[in-house]
């Protein structure tokens, strides 16, 4: 019987040796030759203020990407949890595009905080095949409160559009009362 086993076994090895890709570019790359990165690293702002940010994706590697997604949230150390980022943008997602070997990609992102305190904003790449992230370094953000008398320049309208209302509302009543 072993004299059988012996022969079978060894058909059924080189049965699979064509079974794993022979080379590195027929295995899907991950993303461990991806960098992310963030700048400005640190923004002091106030309340209602825009932050640009540019992220900046490089693909160290030898092969070609053409199916990542740069990807932004927002968590707060002082809060001890996420932020949710939908509030600071409405685009959380944005595509690469194709990004060749040894390329670069840049991203820009408009955010605004809408609470004050200290917050970190970061960024991601991912693709749909890769069992991995990559990550990026941390945009530190400082948000003061702003309060003001006259937010965006409204207290003309609040002050104004009442007293109109309430002019021409006397003036109807002095007629009918005539």
């Amino acid at each position: 019987m072993s004299k059988l086993l012996t022969p079978l076994l060894l058909i059924m090895a080189l049965a699979n040796v064509g079974l794993e890709p022979s080379d590195a570019s027929a295995a899907t790359p991950g993303l461990d030759r991806i960098t992310v990165e963030i700048t400005p690293v640190h923004a002091d702002v106030a309340l209602g203020d825009t932050i640009e940010m540019r992220v900046t994706i490089t693909n160290s590697s030898e092969v070609a990407r053409d199916d990542l997604v740069a990807h932004i949230d927002v968590t707060s150390p002082d809060r001890g949890g996420s932020v949710d980022p939908e509030d600071w943008t409405a685009t959380l997602s944005k595509p690469v595009g194709q990004l060749a070997a040894g390329a670069s990609a840049t991203i820009d992102w408009s955010i605004q905080p809408i609470s004050p305190g200290t917050f970190q904003v970061y960024a991601v790449a991912l693709a749909a095949d890769a069992d991995d992230v990559a990550g990026s370094n941390v945009l530190m953000v400082s948000v003061t409160d702003q309060r003001s008398l006259n937010p965006q320049g409204v207290l003309p309208v609040v002050l104004i559009v009442p007293a109109a209302v309430g002019a021409l509302f006397f003036s109807r009543l002095r007629r009918n009362r005539a």
